[in-house]
């Protein structure tokens, strides 16, 4: 992926109020112990093509249990082709309540009719699972199901409608689906375990791919194959594979490579590390990257010339990065690169870093859903550096505000090490005009 400098962000005038109905869904009983509730409002929304508006909101609710205190996560499923959606919230814990907003914007060519949304919400579960449990609603459209796919797993699903209407343009060609995959391990090993293998397949922006074929190969530290298997991916998008390590295996970063296939769209390929005893190499993870406001609130989209704080936490499990760096390039609902921020930092061994940035977004930010990606490397990739992870996330944007012309961006990072209590914290802030460049461009 090509990270260029930032540059202006074009002028769009539209209007992106939304609108909602007043229906909302309830749930009368549930049965289920160690679980949780996912509820969805309202059970309808209406967009109108030919109206400045056209996107739909649905507010999301997951409410736990006694007995489950699991993280969840969310996806979707059934977008029409030319829409793209984003939760203001991906994952959380219920406590006793996770919320979050889901915003679907309909791109201009999107054929009318009705369309029918499945949310879906998953944990790896910690409570007891209950088979068949039954939900019951209210006379509304929402239905929510018992998936049960895979062992210790929790998923239901929401199901609301979208309906567009009006005219359809020719000559809205903004969206592009393109297939993702992200792969992931735990953290270090030793000789004999299992190494757990897992991951997602989905479309930027938009739905999870159920049924992808999922392709894993694990290279050990000379770089030879030493285990090759392959799976599908779940109804909510996720794989998962396990393989025991041999009692014989060699110490050192071991490379995980996957590649997901699901017609019509092109292979997605994805890496990760891990190690096995020591190790001369940096096993890098971005495990997160958090949109907020300046407060740490999550709101449900931004306003242009609001403050976007972007939060990234790097872990390294293997050998020290020195003088490694954070990328953060944030791409605008057109695809123009608005900004983008190269942090240096040293991880060492068994540390974890959260590097965070603000950005002011433009008075004249067009509206939609943005991208953040999250790179890191072992140093400038024009004298050699390599890409070690990669992650990214998204967050929307709504109706032009007031004029602000310059652009601050705040960086902190806290290092914490997992053998000590001890904690250290630096902050770097700069300040640049709404056209920003960083050191380094690929």
């Amino acid at each position: 992926m090509a990270l260029l400098p930032s540059m202006h962000v074009r002028a769009d005038d539209d209007d992106d109020e939304s609108t909602t109905t007043s229906v909302t869904s309830t749930i009368e009983s549930w049965t289920g112990v160690g679980d949780f509730i996912l509820k969805v409002d309202p059970p309808q929304h209406t967009v109108h093509l030919n109206e400045k508006s056209k996107n739909a909101t649905y507010a999301v609710r997951v409410m736990a249990l006694p007995g489950f205190s699991g993280e969840v996560e969310l996806d979707i499923k059934g977008l029409p082709e030319e829409s793209e959606a984003v939760f203001s919230r991906e994952e959380g814990v219920p406590n006793p309540v996770f919320q979050s907003v889901l915003r679907v914007e309909v791109g201009h060519s999107t054929a009318p009719g009705q369309y029918l949304l499945t949310i879906i919400a998953t944990s790896e579960g910690d409570g007891e699972h209950h088979e068949g449990d039954e939900h019951h609603e209210a006379d509304n459209h929402i239905q929510a199901d018992d998936l049960g796919e895979e062992d210790g797993e929790i998923s239901h699903e929401a199901t609301v409608i979208l309906i567009v209407q009006g005219e359809p343009s020719t000559t809205d060609g903004h969206f592009e689906k393109r297939l993702q995959v992200r792969v992931a391990t735990n953290a270090d090993y030793v000789k004999g375990p299992n190494v757990d293998i897992f991951g997602k397949v989905y479309l930027r922006h938009g739905d999870s791919i159920s049924g992808a074929m999922v392709s894993i190969e694990v290279l050990d530290p000379s770089g030879q194959s030493m285990h090759v298997a392959s799976t599908n991916s779940s109804n909510a998008g996720h794989f998962s594979h396990v393989f025991t390590l041999p009692l014989n295996a060699t110490e050192g970063l071991y490379t995980v490579y996957v590649t997901a296939s699901f017609a019509p769209y092109k292979d997605a390929t994805g890496k990760t590390t891990f190690t096995v005893g020591g190790s001369d190499a940096p096993s890098i993870l971005i495990t997160s990257i958090n949109v907020t406001k300046t407060d740490g609130t999550i709101p449900s989209e931004f306003l242009a010339g609001e403050t976007v704080a972007v939060w990234v936490t790097v872990r390294n499990t293997g050998a020290d990065l020195e003088n490694g760096m954070i990328w953060v390039e944030i791409i605008d609902s057109n695809g123009v690169p608005i900004s983008v921020v190269v942090v240096i930092v040293t991880i060492h061994h068994g540390e974890q870093v959260k590097t965070g940035l603000q950005v002011v977004l433009g008075s004249s930010s067009p509206t939609g859903i943005y991208t953040v990606n999250s790179l890191v490397s072992n140093g400038e990739i024009s004298k050699g550096g390599k890409f070690l992870d990669t992650e990214e996330t998204s967050f929307a944007v709504t109706n032009t505000q007031p004029s602000q012309t310059t652009t601050t961006q705040t960086t902190t990072e806290e290092t914490t090490q997992t053998a000590t209590t001890e904690t250290t914290e630096t902050t770097t802030t700069s300040e640049s005009t709404t056209e920003t460049t960083t050191t380094e461009t690929t």
